[in-house]
């Protein structure tokens, strides 16, 4: 197993704050494996997943989150640690469709490039947008050859535990 994908909430309405959902942070710890969050409404799903000090805990689990959640930056968390400690060490950004070079310029300020990963949110973009973005990517002197590499296919390959 190399990660899993779920929704934004439980089944029921519920988020990531809510104590049931903590076996399932303790078992991707316990697995090393990432967890990925397709949100919908990503501030609050986000905020759901990373607030009320679950991060104290599972301080292992991996958490990628797509769509940028530009505004992840204004949250403000109840937990121990401070947001930019659970951003450094357990947040892994996948472009997700997210196409343009200003928000990826605003990402690769903010954000270690090796947790910034190319993703295409199949069906909602598609692998030739996904391809034109990171050509542009390449030619755009925003990364070095290597970095476009880590961006490309290296940080997947790191956090999922497996060879392209």
């Amino acid at each position: 197993m190399v990660g899993a994908l779920i929704d934004s909430h439980l089944d029921d309405g519920r988020y990531y704050d809510d104590a049931v959902a903590l076996d399932t942070f303790a078992k991707a710890q316990e697995l090393d494996v990432p967890i990925y969050i397709h949100p919908t409404t990503p501030l609050e799903d986000v905020q759901a997943a990373l607030s009320d000090g679950n991060y104290d805990e599972e301080v292992g689990t991996a958490l990628g989150i797509g769509g940028w959640d530009e505004k992840v930056g204004q949250i403000w968390l109840k937990a121990e640690m401070s947001f930019k400690e659970v951003w450094e060490r357990n947040i892994w950004v996948a472009t997700s469709g997210m196409f343009t070079m200003p928000p990826m310029a605003c990402l690769l300020r903010s954000t270690s490039i090796d947790r910034i990963m190319y993703s295409v949110d199949y069906p909602y973009s598609t692998t030739e947008q996904g391809k034109a973005f990171m050509e542009e990517l390449r030619e755009s002197g925003l990364v070095t050859e290597e970095e476009y590499s880590k961006i490309a296919f290296k940080n997947a390959e790191r956090l999922l535990n497996f060879k392209m």
